[in-house]
This record gives structure tokens, sequence and C-alpha cells, in this order.
């Protein structure tokens, strides 16, 4: 009988200890599993961030006019002032292949890039097929990049274009701080394919900081009407 006990015993604490050595290993396991997994997430970040950070080509957001103009991606093309007013900038030039480009800078850094399509359709016109295939062109040119878009809206029936608003989105990307979107531009009588890529990090603080001016400006302006009130005031 003490010999039976005995064995018992010893089968316990085997399976016992057997037990404690597979959870163990499988703690091990689960553990180096999450650390892959943790790499992976970070490797995919960096890609990200990276891909966020490109406008087009070798342009970066945050880039300065001077930095567009000397990029490789605009060597050969020739860059032109659009429109200026107050911080706000705007310079276009065209990529042969893709259409017209925009760019939009805020205190000389960049923040949005506008790719415009050289095919309009005019409301007096029946084809379609130039806006049409800019569509489909920007949307497989993004795609091969960045993966399937999501759809917002589908493109519109012939009919149906008069009644669209001056922005009427298909479908976008988020990469990132980046966002990337597909638009039909209505302007007057006509509609051209958009693509519009931005990314606001490197003038936010820009944007505070005008803000911030502007509120000290109104409180200034407020405290200088209030003497003024109490100048009135005295005399009556």
């Amino acid at each position: 009988m003490k010999r039976l006990l005995h064995i018992i015993v010893c089968v316990v604490l085997l399976c016992s200890c057997n037990n404690g050595k597979k959870q163990a290993e499988i703690a091990r396991q689960q553990a180096y599993d999450d650390s892959i997994a943790e790499v992976k997430k970070q490797a995919e970040q960096k890609r990200l961030d990276s891909l966020a950070d490109y406008a087009i080509g070798d342009i970066r957001f945050g880039m300065s006019s001077e930095e567009i103009k000397a990029s490789n991606i605009m060597m050969n093309c020739n860059i032109k002032e659009e429109d200026v007013y107050g911080y706000h900038s705007k310079y276009s030039s065209s990529i042969d292949g893709l259409g017209y480009i925009t760019f939009e800078l805020d205190h000389d850094r960049l923040h949005c890039v506008y790719i415009k399509s050289r095919g309009e359709f005019y409301s007096t016109r029946g084809d379609m097929s130039l806006i049409m295939n800019s569509i489909e062109r920007y949307k497989q040119l993004f795609s091969e990049k960045y993966g399937n878009p999501i759809m917002l809206h589908k493109v519109p029936e012939p009919d149906e274009f008069l009644s669209l608003p001056r922005i009427y989105e298909i479908c976008y990307w988020t990469v990132g701080n980046k966002n990337i979107r597909i638009c039909i531009e209505k302007q007057d009588d006509y509609f051209q394919a958009m693509t519009e890529i931005e990314n606001n990090q490197y003038v936010i603080d820009f944007w505070r900081e005008d803000v911030r001016n502007i509120e000290e400006e109104l409180e200034q302006l407020e405290k200088d009407n209030r003497k003024k009130d109490s100048a009135i005031i005295e005399i009556l």
C-alpha cells in the first residue's frame, strides 16, 4: 500500500513538472510571437511614416518653394508662381502623363499638392471618356502603391454631372498623417478629375501661432476700445 502511494505521488509530481514545463514553453512562445508582432508593427509604422512624409516623387511635405524647384521630379519642368496672399502661396506646373500640378504652401512650407487631369468635360459635350479615364488612371496609380482605397461615391452618370457639388469625392486613402483623395472638381461649366494629397503636420505650428497673434490683436483692440469708452464716459 505504501509502495502504491509512493508511485502515485511520483506520477503526480512528474505530471505537474511536465505541465509546468509545457506552460513555460507556451509562455516563451507567446512572448516570442508578441515580440515579432511588435517588430513588424514598428516596421510598418516606419514605412507608413516614410510614405506619409512624401507628397509626390522626391518632394516632401514641409519643403520650401526653392527646395521644390530644385527637386529631381521638377528638374525639367517650368514652375510658375500662381497666387500669393499673406503667408499663403501657390506654384503650378505640369508633368507629362500625370497632369497639372499645384503646390500649396503656408509660411513657405508645402502642405498640399493637387493633381488635375488635362482632359476636361464640358457640360455642352456628350463625351466623358477623358475625365473617366483620368479618374481610373489616378485610382490605379495610387492603388498600386497604397492598396485599395476607401470608396465614398460612385462615378456619376453623364446626366448627373450638372447637379454635382463643387467637389465630389469618389475615394480616399489615409497613410499616417497623409490623406489622399480622388475627386471631380466642378468649375462653372466644366469638370476635371482631381487628386488631393495633403499633410498639414509641418504647418500646424505656424497656424497656431497665427491664431495666437490674432487673439492677441483682438484682445489689445478690446482693451483700447474699453479705454476709449471710459474716456467718453468721463466726458459725459
